[in-house]
């Protein structure tokens, strides 16, 4: 759900962590076939040859992963084009913070932390903000698009740590409450 301005929101109920929204296109990857959506379950066919290298990165690490939530930088900035940021994997029944805990051990040497600009064709996991730190990183976000003169951070996104990924197939504009948005606003 879209929170609007983080310095305007009101506290959320129960317990989440943020992360930074980067400006890229947000992708769903079916690793087994390479096939890929974006958020609105369109199939989209994005073929960039840093998709090969996660997928043999994940297979030999956890192969049991079969689909990727992920941010592509691709064509809205140009830092760390063609990077590949992984967000979550999709399980049904794990709750977040248990999806996060895998996906740090799969990518322990691949983090993007404390608000690091990716390398051009590399994949990483983003590491979720410390917690309590969402106002500091929010101004930090501003300083460094100020500073580098693009948008590359677009705001947060915090995460129930409780849910499970909010898998629905009858509506790809429908919202969970799982999961807010705050962007930057100009």
């Amino acid at each position: 759900m879209f929170g609007g301005r983080l310095e305007h929101a009101e506290p959320l109920p129960g317990k989440h962590r943020y992360r930074p929204k980067f400006n890229g296109r947000r992708v769903l990857l079916h690793l087994p076939t390479m096939r890929t959506w974006n958020r609105k379950l369109e199939e989209v066919g994005y073929m960039h040859p840093t998709f090969k290298k996660l997928q043999l990165l994940v297979g030999l690490r956890w192969p049991a992963v079969e689909w990727l939530d992920l941010e592509f930088l691709w064509g809205r900035t140009s830092i760390g084009k063609g990077a590949i940021i992984i967000l979550d994997y999709i399980d049904p029944g794990v709750h977040w913070e248990l999806r996060q805990m895998i996906l740090h051990e799969i990518f322990a040497d691949n983090q993007l932390e404390d608000l690091d600009f990716p390398e051009k064709g590399q994949v990483y996991w983003s590491n979720p903000l410390r917690e309590n730190q969402e106002h500091a990183a929010w101004k930090h976000m501003q300083e460094i698009n100020r500073e580098t003169q693009t948008t590359f951070y677009e705001g947060l996104v915090a995460y129930d740590i409780t849910s499970e990924y909010p898998i629905q197939l009858f509506s790809p504009t429908r919202e969970t409450r799982h999961w807010m948005k705050y962007r930057f606003i100009d």
